[in-house]
């Protein structure tokens, strides 16, 4: 993938990541440095999705983010569980996905896969990296190529 192309599709998650934190979870996303990810205090989700192109999104957050992002969005007054993490760490990476491939291809059609958890690894150089209320998160956008392969190296 070309450098301009990640650029855009970067600018496109940053635009998506952003409408969705600030309309969900009463929070800013703002663009920042990579960070450090990938240690057990990191969850990773990934939704893969199928349409014109197909392949898949990454979330990179910290299960201390996502307890108090699950707070946040479920109304709950005390601590979020970690089911209710995971679960809204699902919830976050779908919505991600949803607004990328919508804004990707408008007159096409999509099929997301159910969000899942993936062992926790450093994001690629490829992820957008953004500061938030909870902390910092990670979003890689990667659509397969014409063959197949990931076009780029998340």
């Amino acid at each position: 993938m070309t450098t301009l192309l990640r650029n855009q599709l970067n600018l496109l998650v940053g635009e998506c990541v952003s409408a969705i934190l600030e309309t969900m979870f009463f929070t800013a996303a703002e663009p920042c440095e990579a960070g450090e990810a990938g240690g057990p205090e990191w969850m990773q989700v990934a939704v893969d999705f199928e349409g014109a192109p197909s392949g898949i999104t990454r979330l990179w957050l910290t299960e201390a983010a996502a307890v108090r992002m699950a707070g946040d969005f479920l109304g709950l007054d005390g601590s979020a569980g970690p089911d209710d993490a995971r679960m809204t760490a699902f919830e976050l990476a779908n919505m991600i996905c949803g607004s990328l491939v919508s804004r990707l291809e408008s007159g096409s059609n999509f099929a997301l896969a159910a969000p899942r958890s993936e062992p926790p690894a450093a994001p690629g150089e490829d992820a957008a990296w953004f500061w938030t209320d909870f902390g910092m998160i990670a979003v890689a956008f990667v659509p397969f190529g014409v063959d197949g392969e990931v076009a780029g190296n998340c």
